[in-house]
């Protein structure tokens, strides 16, 4: 599927408000749509590059990148050719 996680806090330890993951996608690889019905998540893109579409629009990421979506945000992620 080419895409890594590491928990660092997740929806239990935050009673569902919020998780925390480290999170690497391969190139060309991308997380499909979705949304989270009661959690923040928040992406800081550290390296690599794509295009996440919120809600409709595209957004390029790059490092120094910070997104926050509140809970029932349509997302999805694509990572470029050097992942993500």
């Amino acid at each position: 599927m080419g895409i890594e996680l590491k928990h660092l806090l997740t929806l239990k330890e935050t009673d569902g408000a919020y998780s925390y993951h480290l999170v690497r996608i391969a190139p060309n690889c991308s997380i499909w749509e979705h949304i989270h019905e009661t959690q923040l998540e928040t992406h800081e893109v550290i390296a690599g590059n794509g295009t996440c579409i919120n809600e409709g629009t595209a957004i390029t990421y790059k490092p120094g990148i910070i997104s926050v979506f509140p809970a029932n945000v349509s997302h999805e992620v694509n990572a470029g050719e050097d992942g993500w």
